[in-house]
C-alpha cells in the first residue's frame, strides 16, 4: 500500500485496451516494446493503490484538448469543469470602470 493514501487513485480512461492492459497477467508479442518497469500500475491495481475506471470518450475531460468539440460539446465541458463565462461579469466591472465621469479640471 501506498503510504498516506486513504483511498485509491482513481484513472479514468475511454479505451478499453488500456483498462485490459493492467489487469491481464501476460504479456503479448506486441507489447513486447514496454519494458518492464512500466508494469509498475498492474502491481498497484492489484493492491487497491489505483482504481481504472473506464468512461465514456464524451465524458473524458482530457479529450477536448485533444479532439474537435461542438458548440455543446464545449459549453457542457466547461459546465463539467466548474468554470463560468465571465465576459458579461468583466464588462460591467471594467465598463464601469471605465464609464466613470471624468472630474472636470
Amino acid at each position: 500500500m501506498v503510504p498516506n493514501i486513504v483511498e485509491p487513485i482513481i484513472v479514468h480512461y475511454d479505451n478499453k485496451g488500456v483498462i485490459a492492459k493492467p489487469e491481464e497477467s501476460r504479456s503479448h508479442h506486441k507489447a513486447k516494446h514496454i519494458l518492464r518497469r512500466y508494469y509498475l500500475i498492474r502491481e498497484m491495481v492489484r493492491r487497491s493503490d489505483v482504481r481504472m475506471d473506464r468512461i465514456a470518450s464524451a465524458e473524458n475531460m482530457t479529450c477536448p484538448w485533444s479532439k474537435p468539440i461542438s458548440q455543446i460539446g464545449h459549453t457542457q465541458h466547461l459546465e463539467k469543469m466548474g468554470l463560468k463565462y465571465m465576459g458579461d461579469w468583466l464588462k460591467g466591472q471594467v465598463g464601469d470602470f471605465y464609464c466613470m465621469p471624468q472630474e472636470s479640471q
